[in-house]
């Protein structure tokens, strides 16, 4: 609350879609997919947690991530 108070928007590192339901029930206003399989994550979280997700690591390629 005092991050969103200052003006701050609030980006959570998350490993799995119930650290990123938690994360945006408590505030987050993106969170930051952090895994081995961060690809997959990625892909589990689209549409799960109404706020914008992206993804931390390297990716093999841009389809990958598409």
């Amino acid at each position: 609350e005092d991050l969103h108070r200052a003006g701050s928007e609030v980006w959570c590192y998350v490993a799995s879609a119930r650290d990123a339901r938690r994360a945006v029930k408590r505030g987050a206003d993106a969170v930051v997919a952090r895994s081995e399989d961060v690809l997959g994550l990625l892909h589990d979280l689209r549409g799960v947690v109404g706020v914008p997700a992206v993804a931390t690591g390297t990716f093999a390629t841009g389809e990958d991530a598409a």
